[in-house]
């Protein structure tokens, strides 16, 4: 059943039992398909120069303003934004490296408990203990030196 014929069917069941007034109309806001896909207002997430020019874009992950250019995001042709993704390299790349550090802590937590290393109980506590937001506070409007060979 889709979204839309549950709604029809939800109007229906509260006619037939005559229910109106605040309760209809908050069931049926509740069950109201809403349409699809996330909309941001691109104005909120970019600084322009005089000419209209996008110069400056907020990182959706970090929050930090950075330069519109493909040094600090990534390439994205269907993107309102330059060409650019809403999400900068720096801040994608904390997010990522936060998550295989994740799944590696949380396999070895789960490796110690089968081995008998970690009772189960310290094995749950160490794993509610795991850190599950990157920190983003590396994320700045500097790119970093390159790597000397």
């Amino acid at each position: 059943m889709t979204k839309k014929e549950m709604f029809e069917q939800a109007k229906e069941i509260l006619a037939k039992y005559n229910v109106s007034g605040k309760a209809s109309e908050a069931i049926l806001e509740l069950l109201e398909p809403k349409k699809g896909g996330q909309t941001v207002d691109i104005e909120s997430i970019v600084k322009r120069d005089d000419l209209g020019n996008i110069v400056e874009i907020k990182c959706s992950l970090s929050g930090v303003w950075l330069p519109a250019t493909e040094e600090f995001f990534y390439g994205d042709k269907n993107s309102k934004l330059n060409g650019l993704t809403k999400h900068s390299r720096q801040a994608y790349k904390i997010k990522s490296d936060a998550a295989k550090v994740y799944k590696a802590s949380k396999e070895a937590i789960m490796n110690d408990v089968l081995d008998g290393n970690l009772t189960p109980e310290d094995g749950k506590a160490q794993l509610e203990a795991l850190s599950t937001e990157p920190d983003y506070s590396s994320v700045t409007a500097t790119l970093p030196e390159p790597e000397a060979e």
